[in-house]
């Protein structure tokens, strides 16, 4: 429901100048919109949404302290010979990362970050110019900063309507767009939910060694234009199956 969700109009009027506190000040009013029901049922050859729901580790156990843990690496099918083919046909991507935590009451209230919530995730889009590797250190470097706020991927992230620094203050539930021509969109093609701290950071006994966190994370892509004849949705269709046979035949 969040991710199908929109700003009506008289929402959007309150961004005036679209400012960070603006944008703060919208979500906490209206959340991240009217829910669209229709748009959540459906997919269309121009509007393609994979749905992953997965686990990591968000700390590991080094010596007796506890460090942040695993980096979770979702690769997209974008194909992207077939979107840089499309070359400025105008695309947005939507992201929204949903997870649990194990809340923490007596801590409520107080100023002492990272004492409610058991364990943070985050979540970064591949830049355009980045190497895989490029990205996977970029990610490893952020999560070793064990901050809620992430810079961004470079290339991409000035395109983000709400931006990483607005969508991750609060909550567990972060949602955000991107639209930018199909040519530049082509090469990012994947999103890394990594950890940030948490009150189960400071334990270093069993059960909470060993815990894993469970979240889902949501990406769709469309084209800007509904009625758009553009179909995105069976090349990626036909590349996910590929995987599958291949997987099953080994």
């Amino acid at each position: 429901m969040v991710h199908s969700a929109e700003w009506t109009p008289a929402m959007r009027a309150r961004l005036g100048r679209n400012t960070m506190q603006e944008k703060v000040d919208v979500l906490r009013h209206f959340g991240y919109g009217v829910p669209r029901s229709a748009y959540a049922r459906q997919s269309a050859p121009n509007d393609v949404t994979l749905i992953t729901e997965a686990r990591l580790k968000p700390f590991r156990q080094v010596g007796d302290a506890m460090q942040l843990g695993e980096l979770a690496l979702h690769t997209l099918p974008w194909l992207g010979a077939d979107l840089a083919a499309l070359d400025n046909t105008l695309l947005e991507m939507r992201v929204t990362l949903s997870y649990f935590i194990e809340p923490n009451p007596s801590e409520r209230g107080r100023d002492l970050r990272y004492r409610y919530a058991s364990h943070g995730l985050r979540f970064d889009l591949k830049g355009r110019l980045e190497t895989p590797d490029h990205f996977r250190q970029r990610m490893n470097a952020l999560a070793r900063l064990e901050s809620p706020y992430t810079p961004g991927a470079p290339g991409a992230s000035a395109a983000w309507a709400i931006g990483p620094k607005v969508r991750q203050t609060a909550g567990s539930v972060y949602s955000d767009w991107w639209q930018g021509p199909a040519i530049e969109l082509a090469a990012c093609d994947a999103v890394a939910v990594f950890p940030t701290s948490g009150w189960w950071k400071a334990k270093t006994r069993a059960p909470y060694v060993d815990r894993t966190a469970r979240y889902s994370l949501i990406v769709t892509l469309r084209t800007v234009d509904p009625e758009s004849t553009v179909d995105i949705y069976t090349p990626i269709e036909t590349a996910i199956q590929a995987e599958i046979a291949t997987f099953i035949e080994h």
